[in-house]
């Protein structure tokens, strides 16, 4: 057995490895960059290209501007009709890509003359022919070469190609550029270079552009201090250091080698004072029993994913849970459009298995340990978040390599559960528990052989979350061997049925929204997405007799004539946290539309596909706002008073009922977005400086999902806070999904309902309200005041009923 002093070395060490991982993996990112001459997609030519493109556009305005006794160079004629700003960002981009190596003053000029002469090439495009190039641009993400050859095929069909410059204007501009740049930015110098050849004949050494000095010494200083401000954070071999008023600044860990962690992310220093003078206690214990829970890695899925990743096992697995091990083959002759999409996803597929490689590594470092802990910490609302990638929120197979460090004998009770959690992670989810017991019961062989024999006997891979999903037939092989005596180790969770709309529903005592919701007990749960999608086949249905019939059409065709959940879920997600027509449709285009056009083109219909999917979701809100009506004023009303709040330039705030400080703060930025052809969206050069006006806008559509959150996160650390009391203190936690131990979770469902009803039997809206009035009514005058927005009024649902209800966590 490891000694407690021990295991403290180890993590010192651990944290000492989490700097250098940090460092090295900067190191690496930046080394391929700069081998690739491509020094303007590292941190150091971030900084410089949007501190000086300002400037730089200012120097350009001067030089093109004719005025008394000064000609404009006739060169910069060829780019007179792409804006200023672009050619800034386009010229210091193309000499940063080469700044730290050396290279001909000729070919840098070249360089960035080609690099220019794509920008005039959009320019001279017509307005159908950049909608097109856009589209492309946009949908393969296109950036350098690609994007080049997109808007040559572009400018080609529509007739809109334009003639090469010539070799000496190429030169004559980018000679140009480059000397403003060193006579106005001071970045470069012309040096004479070596010759490197032995010919006796006479030849003059080339110019090359090299960095100033000074820039050099500074690129090297910001490296060193950015490469240390990034640490790969990694599980403890120690319990971490609790979080309070002392250690609000640099909790959980146990040394300074490595940044140190904040108690809220992104910490804001308005908020961070509020925190301090608020002292909520109790979100500090909840935090630090959050963190407290002791894990440990479960061997058989470790060794599974292992052979799975050694061996390159395609087993059909869901992408989210383990990536293909080979890339898609792209057919020769398939389209443009498909092959981009072939080759995008290729692209997402390398960078996911390499992220699941990585992970992997982690959790066989971490076997060796009989126990490990994941530090916590908050958002600016209070959700509670990890701080290592290996984590309870992680993706499937995360998850399923996670287990309690401690077991439990599971008991009948627990029996029960986690055949209940069992269901759950096939799909089985929309039917009482008693069928899902019976679902498990009905396929217990096949259950079992996916726990012995998981390559032979692939059942396990039918499941939504096949890696949870053999871990739990892990369990119930231990719980055939060996009964209610069995000590099971994993975590059965219990999730919320759409919780921003269980929130609201309860707020304001919505009975339409609560039994939508699962909020009252049923037979059987109750699906407001398929309710959702319902009121939405009934639109459709009517339309086919109106204008719209040919669209009400196309998408009655695409589906099937049935609009299934799959449709709604995201948007009615997403609803009570502030998406409206906009993010459906964005929505629809990413999670339905596009994976059609990838799987089938011919299976999508619809001539235009964003102007399809904005129907859609036009009709998705009409049906959702229906359904949850109360929800709907309610996020109203937040939005008026954020804007009353807003128009006297002042942040929002506003205390949750356990006194956790939530500071709202959105700036204007003084920004210019520039987009290049060639930089594309991989460099994006946004000149901004924070203003002290604030973001009215924003500061608008972020207060629902703000204040939403901000109360499910008090909810959530209300039931660890219960929970802990009744010796419950193992969680698995993702905002709203609780999870704790089988023998545990016959309580632990009644806690989280309990924990519910007393958040909300007080008035959290008045409360709210209270606050927000008293910052609005100091932006108005006071014969304007009576103009803030009324509470909507309550509905008739009975708290109490949350209690009785079997779905409203489930």
């Amino acid at each position: 057995m490891v000694q407690i002093s021990e295991l403290e070395r180890i993590q010192v060490e651990l944290e000492r490895r989490g700097r250098h991982l940090g460092a090295f993996r900067y190191d690496n990112r930046t080394d391929v960059a700069l081998k690739g001459n491509r020094a303007n997609d590292t941190s150091f030519g971030v900084v410089l290209i949007g501190k000086y493109v300002g400037e730089f556009t200012d120097v350009l305005n001067e030089v093109s501007t004719k005025r008394k006794g000064y000609r404009v160079p006739a060169v910069l004629g060829l780019i007179e009709e792409v804006e200023l700003p672009i050619v800034a960002m386009v010229t210091l981009s193309s000499i940063m890509g080469f700044l730290t190596t050396s290279i001909s003053s000729t070919r840098m000029a070249n360089h960035i003359a080609d690099n220019l002469f794509h920008e005039v090439q959009k320019a001279k495009l017509g307005k159908a022919a950049k909608n097109h190039y856009g589209h492309l641009a946009k949908n393969d993400r296109a950036a350098g070469k690609e994007a080049v050859n997109a808007l040559e095929y572009v400018a080609s069909l529509s007739g809109d190609l334009i003639q090469p410059w010539s070799e000496k204007d190429k030169t004559t501009l980018g000679r140009l550029l480059i000397e403003l740049v060193r006579q106005k930015l001071h970045w470069i110098d012309i040096q004479q270079g070596e010759l490197k050849t032995k010919s006796k004949t006479r030849q003059n050494a080339p110019e090359i552009v090299v960095a100033k000095p000074e820039i050099n010494e500074w690129i090297t200083q910001h490296r060193e201090e950015v490469r240390l401000l990034s640490p790969v954070y990694l599980p403890m071999v120690v319990p971490p250091r609790d979080w309070s008023l002392e250690t609000m600044y640099n909790g959980c860990y146990l040394t300074d080698e490595q940044a140190p962690v904040s108690f809220i992310k992104r910490k804001n220093r308005v908020q961070m004072a509020r925190l301090k003078q608020e002292n909520p206690v109790d979100v500090f214990k909840a935090v630090n029993a959050i963190q407290s829970t002791a894990w440990r890695i479960r061997r058989p899925v470790l060794n599974l994913l292992k052979r799975i990743q050694d061996e390159k096992l395609e087993l059909n697995l869901p992408i989210s849970s383990m990536p293909p091990q080979q890339d898609i083959l792209i057919p020769d002759e398939a389209p443009y459009h498909v092959r981009k999409a072939y080759l995008n996803q290729n692209r997402e597929l390398a960078n996911l298995r390499a992220v699941v490689g990585v992970n992997i590594a982690n959790a066989e470092e971490f076997a060796e340990f009989e126990r490990f802990y994941i530090p916590h910490h908050l958002d600016t609302r209070g959700r509670a978040y990890p701080i290592p990638a290996l984590n309870p929120q992680g993706a499937d197979y995360i998850k399923g390599l996670l287990e309690f460090a401690d077991g439990k004998r599971v008991g009948d009770a627990g029996i029960f559960w986690l055949k209940v959690h069992a269901a759950n992670l096939f799909g089985v989810d929309k039917v009482s528990f008693e069928q899902r017991v019976q679902w498990v019961d009905e396929h217990w062989r096949s259950l079992l052989e996916s726990a012995l024999f998981p390559l032979e006997c692939l059942f396990w891979t039918q499941a939504e979350k096949p890696i949870q999903a053999f871990a739990v037939c892990l369990e119930l092989l231990g719980v055939a061997m060996e009964g209610a005596d069995y000590v099971s180790r994993m975590p059965v969770a219990l999730d919320g049925s759409c919780s921003g709309l269980q929130h609201l529903g309860a707020a304001f005592r919505c009975d339409v929204t609560g039994k939508a919701v699962n909020l009252v007990d049923s037979e059987c749960p109750n699906d407001i997405y398929q309710d959702v999608a319902d009121k939405v086949q009934e639109l459709l249905t009517k339309e086919l007799s109106s204008d719209n019939k040919a669209l009400a059409s196309q998408w009655l065709a695409f589906c099937g004539g049935k609009i299934e959940r799959k449709i709604t879920k995201r948007p009615v997600m997403t609803y009570p946290y502030g998406s409206k027509v906009p993010g459906f449709t964005q929505q629809l285009l990413d999670d339905v539309i596009k994976p059609a056009m990838q799987n089938d083109p011919d299976s999508v219909p619809f001539d235009n596909l964003r102007l399809s999917a904005q129907y859609l979701a036009k009709l998705i809100e009409q049906a959702v706002s229906a359904t949850v009506l109360k929800a709907s004023e309610a996020m109203e009303w937040m939005q008026k008073m954020a804007a009353a709040i807003a128009a006297g330039n002042k942040t929002i705030h506003w205390t949750t009922p356990l006194g956790f400080p939530v500071v709202q703060d959105y700036r204007k930025l003084r920004s210019r977005q520039i987009n290049s052809v060639v930089f594309g969206t991989r460099l994006q050069c946004r000149v901004a400086e924070v203003e002290d006006a604030i973001d009215t806008r924003k500061m608008v559509n972020a207060i629902s999902p703000n204040v939403v959150h901000s109360l499910d996160a008090t909810h959530l650390l209300l039931t660890v806070l219960k929970a802990e009391r009744e010796g419950i203190n193992q969680f698995a936690l993702v905002h709203d999904s609780f999870a704790t131990y089988a023998a545990d979770t016959e309580r632990f469902f009644v806690i989280i309902r309990e924990a519910f009803a007393e958040l909300y039997k007080n008035d959290v809206f008045a409360a709210l309200e209270a606050e927000f009035k008293a910052q609005a009514v100091t932006n108005l005058k006071s014969k304007t005041q009576h103009t803030l927005p009324k509470l909507p009024a309550k509905g008739h649902y009975q708290l109490e009923s949350i209690i009785h209800s079997s779905f409203a966590f489930a």
